[in-house]
């Protein structure tokens, strides 16, 4: 079996054993080594200055790749509430303003739906991510996943990271943060995005 090495351009180690147990199990030709920008000794943060996942996703995994000069993932992702036209969208991670926590992030978006009837909190998680294999734009390509939920009142488990104590998936009828790795694996928008990125990175390796 053919091991390609990549760097995840994220300090969220939460999401780097995540991103890691998604594509290894869709994988079964190659296997993805993983190595985060702490691996890497990189402790810098990349700027993500666009209103889309597309942009900021690029931007991290080109600035990696012309960094290290390895090929290089990177993922975008956030939670689009229908109630705040879309917000926080991109903004998700720094919801609650640079250097603040994903607790802190969770009180704002919970304050702003406080008058928001279950029928109005619906929301999307998305995530896209881009692999850049090198510096041309035929080597570089996207892979989209989208899981559709409802933003709960309260914090509901405590498993995952991020929005997903809040964020709750209608289908298994839990939080995020009340699935183990294994099962949110099955549902997420990062697992939906995987599952396309498995697809194509075959077509460019093998």
């Amino acid at each position: 079996m053919q091991t390609i090495e990549m760097i995840l351009a994220s300090h969220n180690q939460g999401k780097i054993f995540e991103m890691q147990e998604l594509i290894n199990n869709r994988l079964n030709d190659i296997q993805i080594k993983l190595f985060s920008l702490q691996d890497m000794g990189y402790n810098n943060d990349i700027e993500e200055p666009f209103d889309t996942c597309e942009e900021n996703a690029r931007i991290k995994a080109v600035t990696i790749f012309e960094k290290f000069n390895i090929p290089s993932l990177a993922d975008d992702s956030g939670i689009f509430v229908d109630y705040l036209n879309g917000a926080p969208g991109v903004y998700s991670a720094r919801y609650a303003g640079v250097g603040n926590t994903a607790d802190a992030c969770i009180d704002k978006l919970l304050e702003k739906l406080k008058d928001a009837p279950d029928e109005k909190r619906t929301a999307q998680f998305k995530c896209v991510l881009c692999c850049v294999l090198g510096t041309e734009d035929d080597k570089i390509f996207y892979s989209r996943g989208i899981c559709t939920g409802v933003i709960l009142h309260e914090r509901n488990g405590n498993e995952g990271f991020g929005y997903d104590p809040i964020f709750f998936y209608p289908p298994v009828m839990k939080s995020f943060a009340q699935l183990n790795v294994t099962e949110k694996n099955k549902y997420s928008h990062r697992a939906l995005a995987v599952e396309e990125f498995a697809k194509n990175i075959v077509k460019y390796i093998l």
